[in-house]
């Protein structure tokens, strides 16, 4: 694992909202599998790059945000759980001698992170919602245009056989026709007569009939008998065939009506997508990076107010553990202000995660790792590992006071058993005495 695998640092504390990837961050780290923890709410765009808070009895939260009544966070640091006190989002700065402002609600207003950019955010939704409704009709129609070829290629593997066979049966019909006509041609008048009413009755009981004309010889009965099956067989034979037709015919139509219908839902999905990524083009500047990589700028909402980005990226890239945390980093940052994929819907599309993915893809896409695939990525139960499930060999633990940038840090977000819930974030490390996570 070494230099190869992805450093986690396990981290319990309840905090999970549904639809955000919120920026948390832990304080004083005193070891493996033991630290203070702290946590800072704030409604963002997701991802968000959050500071390390400092514990201070009393303290506003910076963002004004009132945490009465969400529960305390959790650490776990041995036999017995430790509660911390009630959490600060006002930034520590790691000298000891440092004196800690303490800001007024007014101030905390002010050092806020910026407003979300909610138009940003309802125009991306739009735009995804719109693609995924697309893909689900376009699918739909490729299933439909399939069932549809199938039955047309049923159908004209049928054609030549029934066209083949009406042929044989109108020519085996004919023959027959002018073997009977001869034969009866030669009949007394009575019995052409009565064999006339018998064959212009019910085709039942043309045998019946035939059978009870006194003195009809043995052999115009067999070729009056082969004459009528013939025709019959023919009839029937006609009928089928034109049935088939009707059949291949309407297949044809459906073909190419789907065909036309399946072009068109393409072309809808294709209008989402150029719609989908042009929001992101306009909505994204973090997207527009330096040449290692880093952003030049972010997301209203997604930093802190003067925070440079560029420079936090830069640091995290030189401080990393390995080339591949190093590149992790770069990845993740690169994709500041991504919509959260509530529930997991999305969570494998571009620019949509939720927090497992986003890890799992920061060192796949941008580290070269198997931590995820195209379609897939691991949940938190493999990175803890919790709920029955092993550690992905990928990750190997790492104490939380050996924390580097690119590491992963997990937090427990239940308050009771058993709990269906984890949350990870990845250290980012340090920049003006604060610490980061996103």
């Amino acid at each position: 694992m070494a230099g190869r695998g992805v450093r986690l640092a396990a981290l319990l504390v309840v905090l999970f909202l549904g639809g955000v990837i919120v920026g948390v961050s832990a304080q004083e780290f005193a070891g493996s599998w033991r630290a203070r923890v702290m946590s800072q709410v704030t409604p963002q765009v997701t991802p968000q790059v959050a500071p390390t808070p400092a514990a201070g009895a009393g303290e506003q939260d910076i963002a004004g945000d009132d945490l009465t009544g969400l529960p305390q966070p959790i650490v776990t640091g041995g036999p017995e759980d430790v509660r911390p006190n009630t959490p600060s989002a006002a930034p520590e700065s790691r000298n000891p001698d440092a004196t800690p402002s303490v800001p007024t609600r007014a101030a905390s207003k002010s050092r806020a992170f910026t407003a979300v950019n909610a138009k940003a955010a309802q125009r991306y939704l739009v735009a995804w919602t719109a693609l995924q409704k697309a893909k689900k009709t376009e699918r739909g129609r490729r299933q439909k245009l399939a069932e549809a070829r199938l039955a047309l290629a049923v159908a004209r593997a049928g054609q030549p056989g029934s066209a083949g066979s009406t042929s044989e049966l109108r020519s085996r019909y004919a023959a027959l026709s002018k073997s009977a006509g001869s034969a009866v041609s030669a009949l007394p008048e009575a019995q052409r007569s009565a064999l006339a009413a018998v064959l212009a009755g019910a085709p039942a009981t043309v045998t019946e009939g035939i059978d009870a004309i006194p003195g009809l010889a043995a052999g115009v009965r067999t070729k009056v008998l082969a004459f009528v099956r013939a025709k019959m067989d023919w009839s029937a034979g006609t009928s089928a065939a034109r049935a088939q037709e009707a059949r291949m015919t309407a297949a044809q139509v459906a073909v190419t009506s789907l065909q036309d219908r399946c072009a068109h839902a393409i072309a809808k999905r294709r209008a989402a997508r150029a719609r989908l990524d042009a929001v992101l083009r306009v909505e994204h500047p973090q997207r527009r990076i330096k040449p290692r990589g880093c952003p030049l700028a972010s997301l209203p909402g997604t930093v802190p107010l003067r925070v440079d980005v560029s420079r936090l990226c830069g640091e995290a890239i030189t401080k990393a553990a390995t080339p591949q945390a190093a590149g992790a980093a770069r990845w993740v940052l690169s994709r500041l202000g991504a919509p959260y994929a509530c529930g997991g819907a999305g969570r494998m599309d571009d620019f949509r995660f939720d927090c497992s993915s986003l890890v799992s893809r920061a060192y796949a896409e941008g580290a070269g790792l198997e931590t995820a695939g195209k379609s897939w990525a691991p949940s938190t139960r493999n990175m803890l590992p919790w709920g029955g499930v092993g550690l992905d060999p990928h990750y190997a633990p790492v104490g939380a006071a050996n924390l580097a940038p690119g590491d992963i840090v997990l937090y427990r977000t239940c308050t009771s058993e058993p709990c269906a819930y984890q949350h990870v974030v990845m250290y980012l490390g340090t920049l003006d005495g604060v610490e980061w996570m996103i």
